[in-house]
């Protein structure tokens, strides 16, 4: 770019070349929550000018906006129900539809006729913005949160410290059932599991591929509902009376996770959609 110009000319620019990789509408968000971000912008259509420290700063994140590396990556953090996450290459990024497995929660939680504490357990956490984000909301819960990733872990961690949630964080592999003792009881089970079919990868989008980590995204093409069924079973012995499973899902696989639990004991068990009508949260209940 050249040495001297405005944030409109800078923004224009950069609504142009992305308009390149995403639609008009994304382009115009992704310019938008960079300037305020990046460079404290609210308003980039004001002719005010850009200071020419920042100009290189302006370029390395175009560079790398343009090898369509999502917009959280390249910024280190994502919003999330109203709080800022560390995010990196090793944990998936905060999607709005799991604001809604968040609020589903919440109103249970909240609903519950319990004095006592809630002990909740998110089954893999990644950047942990599911539990902090309730232990933020919640009055009086205890929470624990699981990962097999160390890296994803370490970026929940972080997250915790910065948003001071006090919550317990433990490396585990959930699939492995012969761990199950080290967990204890819970009123609430949470997860957001990988349930993306190996098959699949042709229908997700280049900056999904290219950069989120697959662990938290895909499964065997034969074993597409596995952390649904080892859910179901540890729920078994895991879930106090009273309590609920929540489980994000996506309109392919719903009714699919839907009828598992119902088919294994889940008697009182729905599927709700998401704020685009789409299958997206299972609610399960013995």
């Amino acid at each position: 770019m050249q040495s001297s110009v405005t944030t409109a000319e800078t923004h224009d620019y950069l609504v142009e070349k992305l308009s390149k990789i995403y639609d008009d509408g994304e382009a115009k968000s992704v310019a938008k929550i960079l300037f305020e971000d990046a460079f404290n912008v609210k308003n980039p259509s004001e002719k005010t000018f850009m200071e020419l420290s920042q100009l290189p700063k302006f370029d390395k994140y175009l560079g790398k906006l343009m090898k369509h590396e999502p917009l959280q990556y390249v910024l280190g953090q994502a919003d999330f129900y109203g709080l800022k996450f560390f995010v990196n290459q090793s944990v998936l990024i905060p999607r709005q539809e799991t604001e809604e497995l968040v609020v589903a929660v919440k109103e249970f939680a909240e609903s519950a006729d319990n004095q006592s504490v809630i002990k909740i357990l998110d089954i893999g956490t990644g950047s942990g913005c599911i539990p902090i984000t309730l232990f933020k909301n919640l009055k009086n819960c205890e929470i624990t949160a699981i990962d097999v990733s160390e890296d994803a872990l370490k970026i929940a961690a972080k997250n915790a410290k910065a948003n001071k949630a006090d919550i317990q964080l433990k490396k585990l592999d959930f699939l492995n059932d012969g761990l199950w003792d080290e967990l204890g009881k819970f009123d609430i089970i949470i997860s957001n599991p990988p349930y993306v079919l190996q098959k699949e990868t042709s229908l997700m989008p280049q900056r999904v591929l290219k950069f989120e980590p697959h662990l938290a995204l895909f499964v065997d093409d034969d074993k597409g509902l596995i952390f649904y069924e080892k859910i179901s079973a540890f729920s078994k012995n895991h879930l106090n009376e009273g309590g609920a499973v929540f489980l994000e899902c996506n309109e392919f696989n719903a009714e699919s996770v839907l009828k598992l639990y119902k088919d294994t004991g889940f008697a009182n068990s729905e599927l709700q959609k998401d704020i685009s009508g789409k299958d997206r949260l299972v609610v399960a209940q013995i």
